[in-house]
């Protein structure tokens, strides 16, 4: 696909930059594209925060993004991004719980008041955490709690 073509230009040239926000959202990249684009962020060590906004990402590519999403990158936009991924929630759980110097997450459309209760219990162990925007509304870490 062209748009998968396009990021792994922008993935070779990432490396030699010193961004500290990367806004890439409404494109229409594949899972491989995103995970060309996460690869190259981990060399990226500037980058703080991510926007990936509007962009559809299977439960594929949201499982690598998960397992491989650099440690440094602590500012998170995930919105409208997940269209019947039905284990979103649960996965993103595991990414604050496995990346504990997250502090600002945001994804709108989120699915069952099951899905939002399993997510909650996925990132109590977020120490970091202090914004947080769950469909279209920001809700306060405490109210969590």
């Amino acid at each position: 696909r062209q748009d998968d073509d396009c990021i792994s230009v922008l993935a070779q040239t990432l490396p030699l930059l010193k961004l500290t926000q990367l806004t890439i959202g409404n494109n229409l990249f594949t899972d491989v594209g995103l995970k060309t684009l996460i690869d190259s962020l981990k060399l990226v060590t500037t980058l703080s925060s991510l926007d990936l906004s509007n962009h559809k990402i299977t439960e594929s590519g949201l499982k690598y993004l998960v397992e491989e999403f650099p440690n440094h990158v602590v500012k998170l936009d995930l919105n409208n991004c997940f269209s019947g991924v039905s284990s979103a929630l649960e996965l993103l759980g595991v990414l604050l719980k496995n990346k504990p110097r997250m502090n600002s997450l945001s994804v709108l459309s989120l699915g069952s008041q099951t899905n939002i209760e399993v997510f909650a219990e996925g990132m109590k162990d977020s120490k970091s955490l202090t914004t947080l925007h769950l469909g279209g509304s920001s809700y306060p870490r405490s109210s969590l709690n």
